[in-house]
This record gives structure tokens, C-alpha cells and sequence, in this order.
């Protein structure tokens, strides 16, 4: 009985710490560019980020669970773009939802090394803005303001790979950090009203993105 009861104890007190939840500083650097007719740009520049995950060990070393994340993507500009009088900036985001797999690989000084991928969607949103430089002026209307000619998101696909390592403070507390990548199915942006107007009929601006992301963790086990 005794053995019984102890056996029951550290089933309970193993399922008590079953669950993860962790919560990610992202930094994220685009490795894509952004087509257009009159050429092509970087799809923003490197910024920081948030994610929220939560795994729950279902076999041995296998752990399934979810991940939401938010990553800006900064301001770039593509001054040429457009020809030599209009300066044009390039931002956007992308929030993503994954369902998550990851294998513990090993353990190495009370570390855990593993390897997760993940699939699930993403709203990608980019936002293209133009302004003539000074002493120029758009000739289809003579005025210099600036004109939004890109500012939509589009719901595709999303997928992602990455590495990490992690440990266990006290049987609870983890910190760790990873490596990865986040790719997503190609986005499609409709031209403005503003754009159609100073640039006449233009196609709609169309990108997969892809990023390059680091990331620090700290989160509990309950």
C-alpha cells in the first residue's frame, strides 16, 4: 500500500508539471524582398517581437502545443524605387498562430537541447508609403503630401522550424533561448485609391515572407 501510494504521488506531482507556457522576446529579420513593377525592396528591416507558447509532453520526448506571435517588421526605404524624386518606406507585421511539435534531443549539464517545427496561418500585413522630396510634386494632381499606396493584410499559410535550449530553475522556472525560421504562403496587396491615382493602374504588390528569428524564453511549468 505504502508503494502504491507513493507510486500515486509521483504520477500526480509528473502531470502537476506536464504543462509549459512560455513567453518569447522575438527578435526577426527579413530575408525576403517585396516585388514591384519598377523593381524590388527589402520586405522591412529587423525589429523586435512578442510570442506566447504552450507545450504539453504527449510521448516520451514529444511535446505538442501552440505558439501566437506578433513580429514587426521596421521601416525600410527604398528611395529609387519609384524613380529619383519620390522617396518610398516600407513596414509591416505578421501574426501568426502555430500548432507546435517539439523532440527533446538531449540533455547536456542539466540542459535541454531540442528541435520544434510548427504549421498553422498568419495575417501579413505590409504598408507602402511615398512622398515626392522637396520642390517635386506628384504630376497627376501637383500636390507633394505623402500617398498610403499599399496598407492591407492577407490570411495565408505559415510554417516554421527552429532550435533551441532550455533549462529548469527549482523544478519550475525556465529560461532558454532558440533559433529559426518563419515562412509564409504568398501575400497579395492591392494598390490604393491614392496609389492608382498619382501611379495609374498598378498590379497588386505580392511576397512570400520569410525571417530569420532569435528568441529569449522565460516561462513556468504547472
Amino acid at each position: 500500500m505504502k508503494t502504491l501510494m507513493m507510486g500515486l504521488l509521483l504520477t500526480v506531482s509528473q502531470a502537476a508539471n506536464a504543462h509549459e507556457v512560455s513567453i518569447k522576446l522575438l527578435g526577426a529579420s527579413p530575408l525576403n524582398e517585396v516585388s514591384t513593377t519598377r523593381g524590388t525592396t527589402q520586405d522591412g528591416s529587423s525589429s523586435a517581437g512578442f510570442a506566447l507558447e504552450y507545450v504539453r509532453p504527449v510521448y516520451k520526448k514529444l511535446s505538442l502545443g501552440g505558439e501566437l506571435s506578433l513580429m514587426p517588421r521596421g521601416e525600410v526605404k527604398a528611395g529609387s524605387l519609384l524613380g529619383p524624386v519620390i522617396d518610398l518606406a516600407v513596414s509591416g507585421e505578421t501574426l501568426a498562430f502555430l500548432g507546435l511539435a517539439r523532440l527533446d534531443v538531449a540533455e547536456l549539464h542539466g540542459m535541454r537541447l531540442y528541435a520544434a517545427g510548427g504549421l498553422g496561418f498568419a495575417s501579413v500585413s505590409r504598408k507602402a508609403v511615398a512622398t515626392p522630396r522637396p520642390g517635386t510634386v506628384w504630376v497627376a494632381t501637383g500636390e507633394s503630401s505623402p500617398k498610403t499606396l499599399v496598407d492591407s493584410s492577407s490570411l495565408v499559410p505559415a510554417w516554421a522550424i527552429r532550435g533551441g535550449v532550455d533549462g529548469v530553475l527549482k523544478d519550475r522556472w525556465i529560461v532558454g533561448a532558440e533559433l529559426g525560421y518563419l515562412g509564409t504562403g504568398e501575400a497579395s496587396h492591392e494598390m490604393t485609391a491614392e496609389a492608382r491615382q498619382v501611379l495609374g493602374a498598378q498590379p497588386p504588390i505580392a511576397a512570400a515572407s520569410e525571417s530569420f528569428v532569435f528568441a529569449l524564453k522565460a516561462g513556468f511549468k504547472f
